[in-house]
């Protein structure tokens, strides 16, 4: 377990946006600070494939060799490289094939995974944070619809489970999100916080259920309150939560909080959802955007 009382091994479980395509003197000497364990990138630190090659090479010379990179490169509406990497459709594209032929769809599922982990990985870029397994049931949803693989939770499971697989067998970790899953909420944790109906939660479950024996690397969580675990903390700062993935679900890898500034933990603090967040039991937490 991490020594909380040792801020260098402490800024280990802090993953963090940088603000541009190159590193200025303040994020050097924020990263030197901090020494955290992870970078997230975004569009804003993105213009070709040479200068991202070229700013993960940075990271690691400031942060150490060992530093994590991290991107949303899902395919579809949810991707951070205009072009210079090949572009897939986004998750229900495969999820519809699935539905006339599963065979092909798998396939073509690894495919994806591999050759997208490939050319991360070539870039520098160690984590991909996906795939999306949230189970879209409602045309009143908000946050997920295409980025999902559809309604079935078999099928999502199956689905997550070869892309996950193509994208590790090119050396790059994949992150299942976003545990309880969003399929069915009306308010985009962006923005609000939404909370979901206990007796729907268990199909809900099933691809996360299945991250285990499928060689997940990590799972992220959500701003959501899990009515089925408890009714009044957001998972991200809900120990019950967090506990029933590993414990019920039997998750033993890497358990990741989505952003901790969007607008589904606002009404708390930073320090409150920081320390909320370690206590309730992840391993990481992402910061992505203000340096403080």
């Amino acid at each position: 377990m991490t020594n909380h009382q040792d801020p260098q091994r402490a800024g280990r479980r802090l993953w963090i946006g940088v603000p541009s395509t190159e590193l200025d003197s303040a994020t050097i000497e924020l990263l030197q600070e901090l020494k955290p364990g992870g970078i997230i990138l975004f569009r804003r630190n993105i213009e070709s494939a040479d200068q991202v090659r070229n700013l993960t090479r940075d990271l690691r010379k400031c942060a150490g060799e060992s530093l994590h990179i991290c991107i949303d490169q899902e395919g579809g509406r949810v991707v951070r490289f205009p072009d210079g990497i090949t572009f897939f459709p986004g998750n229900m594209a495969l999820g519809s094939l699935a539905c006339s032929d599963s065979d092909v769809a798998l396939e073509l599922a690894f495919a994806q995974g591999w050759h997208t982990g490939k050319e991360l990985h070539e870039l520098g870029i160690d984590i991909n944070l996906a795939p999306c397994v949230d189970l879209v049931a409602s045309p009143d949803s908000r946050g997920i619809g295409s980025r999902s693989f559809g309604s079935d939770p078999q099928r999502a499971l199956a689905l997550a489970s070869a892309l996950g697989r193509g994208m590790r067998s090119a050396g790059v970790r994949d992150c299942w999100k976003h545990f309880p899953g969003l399929g069915r909420v009306t308010v985009d944790p962006h923005f609000g916080l939404p909370a979901t109906d206990p007796k729907e939660s268990a199909s809900d479950l099933i691809p996360f259920g299945g991250a285990e024996d499928a060689g997940a690397s990590i799972v992220m969580t959500s701003h959501v309150i899990a009515r089925a675990f408890d009714a009044d903390l957001p998972v991200t700062i809900s120990s019950r939560a967090v506990n029933h993935l590993r414990s019920e679900l039997n998750f033993s890898g890497v358990v990741m909080t989505d952003c901790l500034e969007m607008g589904g933990v606002s009404g708390l603090s930073p320090e409150e959802v920081a320390k909320g967040a370690m206590a309730a039991g992840h391993d990481v937490l992402l910061v992505s955007h203000a340096p403080d």
